[in-house]
């Protein structure tokens, strides 16, 4: 049995065969040390008869030798016919030569003649008292006289069978030590069990209850008062620790949780409350913008246009850390042109570069697949994010996109994009840190150039989220490269669906019937001023009821739904619409959502009480726009 296979095996079954085997060995042991003994006794005494007998003979014999009566010799020696063990007897003259011998009846002329054949080869020394043991037979010589005067020799052929027979019943009785030993083995180890090993298979058939259950509440009872007790009571302390310590995980998961949920519910109110006012903010400024308004005027709104964009930009930042702090963004897996993407981000930028001087410029290597699958969205908003920070720390020189191909593999490639720019630089030692939430290069830095330090967290976690990385090399006054990898899978054109419309132009008209369910009177001014300059016809509507009532009494070609209102939601509103068309079996009116809930789940519960489609707070018009020739031209 290998030591592994051992190893391996129960308690129970260790502690038998330790036990067995070890009660086996001292047995086998002390019967080998009798028998051994026996044996050496019973030769030594087979060995004195044989030499007692033949100096009887050798007594009886001398007569006959002194006076070379071989007659009387051959009478003395068949005497030993009584003995049956004596096989052949030689009576040997004082010149070496046979004076007389016996045989007995069971001794063949062959065996006679191969015994003598024997005593010549050992050159058996006559007048030297020796034996010697042979497989089936002893010889003995006795010499015969006096030390001085030797007369002659005597030699007995005897059989073992006597020794064998003993032997054979000692070799009985060792196995019957044997079988009683292993029975008493069996015995000692069974009880040996109950006292020791069961109360450990005990201990573990409990653990593994408890590991499969995994229910710490369950004790193991104490049997006894030895070492294994004192092992009990250690695994029932454990477990009782272990219970303490998971009630109090489950109530620090249960604080956690309702936390958590306290923190999403506060930035989903937050958003729409934020989102709300700051609908109405921009949407007034730019229905102001395209009013009769002097210079000084213009310059006014552009101001407070151009702030409520940079607050809904902190506020996107805020909600998209918090989304991925929570676990909830999700990316998408869209087709789309690499190299339009990348272009259209710079351009974007592009007048922002110019006002500070700055060259801003593109180049993507020739080996970039141009269409891929990835996250358009989030792609476009790592590349504004970093573009951003290094026009805003670039005085002058230039800002550079270099967009290259890393690695390939399959239908797989990996992508690295870097930005360069000629800017102030970062210390070594503050590298890192950038990349932390709310954090920057140092406070002159969020003196003078502001900012949040959100946004390199965001793009570090969107890296991450793509299956990438991201980092910076930079020194002080020498500018910095920004750099991070992404994966994508390869595209063909055919794949990529061209799912954006071309912007709206602010000359076109919509000459349909739009009802607007929004229950914030800025909102409803907004939403109807913007509308109503695309030549739409607008009705208001300040709640659900409202817009059910509406809709009962009048068709229309599209509904802005609010989704939080007073009196009847838009989710409750927009299901008794459906249940209104189809009751009635009129046409299905487009249902868009235009709220301010902009967290995780909000888009797909709108789907889900039967909205088409959905924007979110503060929109803008070519929003709208895009919407209204989606939906209008689907019907």
């Amino acid at each position: 049995m290998s030591s592994s296979l051992f190893r391996n095996l129960s308690i129970n079954k260790k502690l038998a065969i330790i036990i067995i085997f070890s009660c086996l060995l001292v047995s086998l042991m002390t019967s080998a040390l009798f028998v051994g003994r026996d044996i050496i006794s019973l030769r030594q005494s087979m060995i004195a008869d044989l030499s007692g007998l033949a100096k009887v003979i050798g007594i009886n014999c001398k007569a006959p030798l002194e006076f070379m009566d071989a007659e009387t010799a051959r009478e003395v020696l068949s005497s030993l016919s009584a003995r049956p063990h004596i096989l052949q007897a030689v009576l040997y003259s004082q010149d070496s030569k046979i004076f007389a011998q016996y045989s007995a009846l069971s001794v063949t002329r062959k065996d006679m003649q191969d015994f003598h054949n024997h005593l010549k080869s050992a050159h058996t020394v006559l007048l030297k008292e020796s034996h010697h043991f042979h497989k089936n037979y002893i010889d003995l010589t006795v010499p015969i006289g006096e030390p001085g005067k030797v007369l002659g020799a005597i030699v007995l052929k005897s059989d073992q069978d006597e020794f064998y027979a003993i032997l054979y019943w000692l070799l009985y009785a060792v196995c019957g030590i044997f079988v009683a030993t292993l029975l008493l083995a069996f015995l000692f180890s069974s009880i040996l069990n109950k006292v020791i090993s069961r109360p450990i298979l005990a201990l573990a058939q409990t653990m593994e209850r408890i590991r499969r259950e995994e229910n710490y509440a369950i004790r193991v009872d104490i049997t006894s008062g030895d070492e294994l007790s004192v092992l009990v009571e250690g695994v029932n302390s454990m477990l009782s620790g272990i219970e303490q310590r998971d009630e109090q995980l489950l109530v620090a998961k249960k604080v956690a949780e309702n936390a958590n949920l306290a923190k999403s519910q506060f930035l989903a109110q937050m958003s729409h409350e934020i989102r709300t006012p700051m609908n109405g903010v921009l949407g007034i400024a730019s229905l102001l913008m395209h009013t009769s308004l002097n210079e000084k005027q213009l310059k006014f709104v552009r101001t407070i246009h151009n702030s409520g964009e940079s607050l809904l930009n902190l506020i996107n930042d805020i909600l998209d850390f918090s989304k991925i702090e929570a676990g909830k963004l999700e990316l998408e897996l869209l087709p789309f042109n690499l190299r339009d993407m990348t272009e259209e981000t710079v351009e974007l930028l592009s007048e922002h570069a110019l006002e500070k001087d700055v060259n801003l410029a593109c180049l993507v290597d020739s080996d970039v697949p141009a269409h891929v699958t990835g996250d358009p969205g989030r792609l476009r908003q790592i590349l504004m994010n970093l573009l951003g920070n290094a026009l805003k720390f670039t005085s002058h020189g230039e800002v550079l996109l270099f967009v290259s191909q890393e690695k390939i593999h399959e239908n797989d490639v990996c992508l690295r994009f870097e930005i360069r720019d000629s800017g102030i630089g970062i210390k070594k030692e503050k590298q890192e840190d950038i990349f932390a939430a709310f954090s920057q290069a140092d406070e002159y830095t969020t003196r003078k150039f502001g900012g949040t330090g959100l946004g390199l967290a965001i793009c570090r976690r969107l890296v991450t989220l793509m299956g990438g990385e991201i980092g910076v090399e930079s020194a002080e006054g020498k500018g910095a490269t920004f750099w991070f990898t992404t994966t994508f899978t390869i595209g063909s054109p055919s794949k990529i669906e061209i799912e954006e419309q071309p912007e709206i132009a602010v000359a076109q008209k919509f000459d349909v019937s739009i009802l607007v369910v929004e229950d914030n009177l800025t909102n409803q001014i907004v939403a109807e001023g913007t509308l109503e300059k695309m030549g739409c016809n607008v009705e208001l509507a300040s709640n659900g009821i409202e817009a059910v009532s509406a809709v009962k009494k009048k068709q229309y070609g599209l509904i802005f739904m609010d989704c939080q209102m007073p009196v009847m939601d838009g989710y409750k509103a927009t299901e008794q619409i459906r249940m209104i068309e189809k009751e009635n079996g009129t046409e299905r009116v487009p249902i868009v959502a235009l709220t301010a809930h902009a967290m995780k789940g909000d888009r797909e519960r709108c789907f889900a009480v039967g909205m088409d489609d959905y924007i979110a707070k503060p929109f803008r018009e070519p929003q709208l726009a895009k919407i209204l020739t989606k939906w209008l031209s689907v019907r």
